[in-house]
């Protein structure tokens, strides 16, 4: 049985994960730093194509989850940085927070 120390680390290294992941992939779709904005393809109907609704998910994913699960992956991670998953929840949780921070900055040159 873990203890409750153990179970917010592994809390904050899914958290920190997770973020990452979003994040990184948000960037990598976007094209990097330099975003020159999404190609919307729409089909005869009036509706976006499949890619479109991807690229939407994967923007709402950014939006709201990117910074929620920072939250979470920082808050226990560093209640918990004598575990090596609280490490590593504080760790992906700050690297996400960053390029979260640069994505954002970068798409409000594009406005």
């Amino acid at each position: 049985m873990a203890t409750s120390q153990e179970m917010l680390g592994r809390i904050s290294a899914i958290a920190g994960v997770g973020a990452l992941l979003i994040t990184g992939g948000f960037v990598l779709v976007n094209g990097g730093f330099t975003p020159t904005g999404p190609t919307l393809v729409m089909d005869e109907a009036g509706y976006g194509s499949m890619r479109t609704i991807g690229y939407l998910g994967l923007a709402i994913a950014f939006q709201l989850g990117t910074p929620v699960l920072c939250g979470l992956a920082l808050l226990f991670g560093l209640s918990t940085r004598h575990l090596r998953s609280g490490k590593i929840g504080t760790a992906a949780g700050g690297v996400a927070l960053a390029l979260y921070v640069l994505t954002i900055s970068a798409c409000l040159e594009l406005v």
